[in-house]
């Protein structure tokens, strides 16, 4: 054979292809190597080390799944070997670095958010129970912050144990009058539809007297007012413009007042940080917090109030801007506009969460009062002001574009990068768990049976080297959210959405698998089957090309 890169490469695969065989047929891959010497051509050379890697796997492989000699197979050795003793060093030294990796926190960490999704996921866990147990440990010492967090997390959406977060709130603030944001909480909890609880209207009033410069104390309590109207047809008409608002205007002068005074309000602060800060402050010191738990809360401590009542409000004085613009009172129609406008700033500047739909509405309010307020200004000849508000809704719409870009960007990134490493962190960790099940399971049978069958063989040759290997990658896998977790509770209202949905998609993977990736399972299907076709495709092919390559060769 004729001394070619091509050759070269194929004696070197070859040569080690040599140690996949098993003693007693080795001679079949020195055959191989040998029969190389006449293979001349690049594409023939190829041709025969795939086949020749093919016949040194199946031989490889063969080992694992022994069986009587035919009569009519040629013996190309002497008598049978005895067969090698058990890897008793190879099982011992694997489960010695898989036990040293378990005292990694990383490993730790992942494997107990990893067995705390599939448990939740078989059988969600009640967590009513344990707020409660919280609530009267915490009542007992005085704990007042721990009595805080226990109420805002007791009552659910029907306003079951409403009446004892209350009580549990009240004791908080008695005891830490700082406390008194979180009557907030509770009162966004009434506004449910489904709320059946006693009303407890003193808590919203608690709150506006406690921080009167803040429009979301009058925000929660007309959105209450709001929720008591919800089935009657004349709070929220249809038709023309003009006819809805006609039925804003002729809404409960009550809820109109609140809503002035919350549009007026300088402050915009729905309490996120606060609550995020004590929710993980607490659950850190009372030993109660996970990954899965603590990303959780970053959701629940973001509550906002009904944005349909912002929008509605914001009809209503744009209307009103319009109207005194017919009548010529320019000045009366600009201070119109600016309420609107500045309501929409002060959301943006008291926004800590990154929930994008609070930022899209506000911004948009401001866009709206910006383009009815640029010609009034003109009117009243400010035409420098009238420029830089006709700037300013112009990059307002262009901030809600790209956010409307940036969340069709970050649902791909999720579908796809972020799926598939959630996925690689729980298919290693079950992996490992296989790996250490069929270990056990090994040594049950070789101490019952004292023989080291097949299967016993198989089991302790391979299976602690993939739970070596599978450990390993897991703590690769989960190594980044590990980091991420750390910095959140180090700041958890500075992180941002994305990173948090990246978080939960790993503790959330079996219910993601089940209610997303089910819905397209035809396609997933499909490819499976393209791919299994492929695979079955190019084995045939290469048997195929070294049947014909050894036919040529024997004749």
């Amino acid at each position: 054979m004729a001394d070619t890169a091509a050759s070269r490469i194929m004696q070197s695969i070859l040569t080690r292809a040599i140690r996949l065989y098993p003693p007693e047929k080795r001679a079949w891959g020195e055959a191989i190597l040998a029969e190389s010497n006449s293979v001349t051509e690049p594409s023939a050379a190829l041709s025969w080390t795939v086949g020749g890697l093919m016949v040194a796997f199946r031989a490889f492989f063969s080992r694992l799944f022994r069986r009587p000699a035919a009569k009519s197979e040629p013996a190309l050795t002497g008598p049978a070997q005895i067969p090698p003793p058990l890897p008793w060093k190879l099982v011992l030294v694997c489960l010695v670095i898989s036990g040293a990796l378990l005292f990694v926190p990383d490993l730790r960490q992942g494997l107990s958010v990893i067995f705390s999704s599939w448990r939740d996921e078989l059988k969600p866990t009640d967590e009513t129970a344990l707020w409660e147990k919280i609530g009267r440990d915490a009542e007992s010492k005085g704990d007042a912050a721990a009595m805080a967090v226990a109420a805002m997390r007791l009552p659910d959406p029907e306003g079951n144990r409403f009446d004892e977060a209350v009580r549990l709130a009240e004791h908080a603030v008695a005891k830490d009058p700082s406390l008194t944001w979180t009557y907030y909480f509770l009162a966004l909890r009434r506004v449910d539809s489904r709320f059946q609880g006693s009303p407890h209207p003193e808590i919203t009033q608690r709150l506006q007297n406690w921080d009167p410069r803040n429009a979301i104390g009058y925000l929660a309590q007309a959105d209450k007012i709001a929720q008591t109207h919800e089935h009657d047809p004349q709070w929220r008409g249809r038709g023309s413009k003009e006819e809805k608002i006609s039925h804003i205007r002729g809404r409960d002068p009550r809820w109109l007042e609140l809503m002035g005074r919350a549009f007026a309000a300088p402050v915009y602060d729905t309490y996120f940080a606060r609550r995020l800060d004590l929710d993980l402050q607490v659950m850190q010191r009372l030993g109660v917090i996970d990954p899965q738990f603590a990303t959780r809360a970053y959701f629940s401590a973001d509550v906002l109030p009904s944005i349909l009542n912002w929008r509605e409000y914001a009809d209503l004085r744009l209307a009103q801007g319009e109207e005194a613009e017919r009548a010529g009172k320019w000045e009366d129609a600009a201070g119109e506009y600016w309420a609107v406008a500045q309501f929409g700033q002060r959301v943006c500047l008291g926004h800590k969460a990154d929930t994008d739909v609070e930022l899209v509405i506000a911004r948009d309010l401001q866009e709206r009062s910006f383009k009815h307020l640029q010609p009034v200004l003109l009117k009243l000849g400010r035409a420098q002001e009238a420029q830089g508000v006709a700037y300013a809704a112009q990059l307002q719409h262009a901030e809600n574009e790209e956010t409307a870009t940036h969340d069709n960007s970050e649902e791909r990134r999720l579908l796809t990068f972020s799926l598939a490493s959630g996925l690689l962190v729980h298919f290693c960790a079950i992996l490992s768990a296989a790996s250490l099940l069929l270990i056990a399971v090994a040594l049950l049978t070789f101490a019952v049976k004292r023989a080291p069958s097949k299967f016993v063989r198989f089991g302790l040759t391979y299976a602690p080297l993939v739970l070596v290997l599978s450990c390993t990658g897991l703590l690769c896998a989960y190594h980044p959210y590990a980091a991420y977790y750390k910095s959140y509770l180090a700041n958890p209202s500075a992180q941002d959405h994305e990173s948090i949905l990246n978080v939960l998609l790993v503790s959330g993977v079996p219910r993601y698998v089940h209610s997303e990736i089910s819905a397209d399972s035809h396609v997933y299907f499909w490819w499976a089957i393209i791919a299994t076709g492929s695979a079955i495709a190019v084995l045939l092919g290469s048997r195929a090309v070294w049947k014909t390559r050894r036919r040529s060769h024997a004749h």
